[in-house]
């Protein structure tokens, strides 16, 4: 698991300390904690929750239904009760609103099998879907797309995702703020200076922090009428390793522009609360593309970063992290989830 945050200066040192001997399960409701404690409102934006659950996710922090509803409507899968409900608990209990960030899954898997540009497909989908979408997307070149491309190799063929654990159980966070806070598996908060496959499904955990494959991809198959009708079909080339890498990368950006946008406009409307963006940490660490497409949406909005590292003891700084974040935490990493099947 890992984590970012942003935050001023004076609540690092406080923040730090509050997390020094937890574990790492225990260190996002901590965080969020101390930032709700500070005086000023505070909001937390999860990658973890796609937008088109808001409704519910909002019906459930407000006591409108009961948990087992939250959980069906929300896609929650059986990670969550370790991961991040102890968060979603806090704020029901604290009257603090959650941001669902992310683009839909169902609407990227959509995208993938239209073959049009984003911004086509967009304007393809009906209205009550295309709120759930950001309003335009940028695959960034450079470092990320760099990193991304090194991480997506290492997977042997062209990558399944660019996170090396469940969606649900590695987070980080991303936000902006006056005085910049935030945090998370891969946590950010920031302030002004002046955050388909369903969770229950066994697509869940990849679909919110890495992108996939071939978003075009259909699973099962294989019965003796699907062979008939295939041979009587010509058949399709596969994509070449270039093409996957292309589409995920593809994917990768438009999370980062739905995130960036979800919490640059919950900024924009409530300008005096921090918020708590938790996100996988690939999306924010080394000033990553959702760090970047935050910064350029709200560029008066101090931000500070700080990566989680599930370690063991004793720990010590590893010299490869050196630039990761603005901060770097090593603590005792939950066990892991198993790998959801696709």
């Amino acid at each position: 698991m890992m984590s970012s945050l942003w935050l001023n200066p004076p609540m690092l040192s406080s923040l730090v300390n509050s997390i020094r001997t937890r574990c790492a399960t225990d260190s996002k409701p901590q965080l969020l904690t101390a930032l709700s404690a500070k005086g000023r409102p505070v909001s937390l934006a999860m990658e973890f929750f796609e937008r088109d659950t808001q409704p519910s996710l909002d019906a459930y922090l407000d006591g409108r239904i009961e948990e087992g509803d939250f959980n069906t409507l929300t896609r929650r899968n059986r990670a969550y009760a370790t991961s991040h409900r102890p968060m979603i608990e806090y704020c029901r209990a604290a009257s603090i609103p959650v941001i669902a960030a992310n683009a839909p899954w169902r609407l990227m898997r959509a995208m993938g099998k239209s073959g049009l540009s984003f911004a086509e497909y967009r304007l393809s989908v009906e209205p009550a879907d295309r709120a759930w979408l950001p309003r335009e997307s940028e695959m960034l070149k450079g470092a990320y797309l760099e990193r991304f491309e090194a991480v997506m190799g290492s997977h042997g063929d062209g990558g399944s995702t660019a996170s090396t654990q469940p969606a649900d159980t590695q987070p980080a966070t991303s936000a902006p703020a006056e005085e910049s806070e935030s945090a998370g598996e891969a946590s950010a908060a920031s302030e002004n200076d002046t955050n388909e496959a369903p969770e229950n499904s066994s697509e869940a955990e990849t679909a919110t922090t890495s992108p996939v494959e071939d978003a075009s991809e259909d699973g099962g198959g294989g019965d003796e009428d699907n062979e008939s009708a295939a041979a009587s079909q010509p058949v399709e080339a596969k994509p070449s390793a270039a093409e996957r890498m292309e589409k995920a990368y593809r994917a990768q950006s438009l999370w980062d522009d739905a995130m960036a946008e979800a919490v640059s406009d919950h900024r924009g409307r409530f300008t005096n609360r921090r918020v708590m963006l938790v996100v996988g940490v690939f999306h924010v660490e080394r000033e990553g593309g959702l760090w970047t497409k935050l910064k350029r949406a709200r560029p008066e909005d101090a931000m500070l970063t700080i990566v989680f590292r599930g370690a063991q003891p004793p720990f010590a700084f590893d010299e490869a992290d050196l630039g990761a974040g603005d901060v770097v935490i090593y603590g005792i990493a939950p066990p892991e989830e198993e790998e959801p099947g696709r």
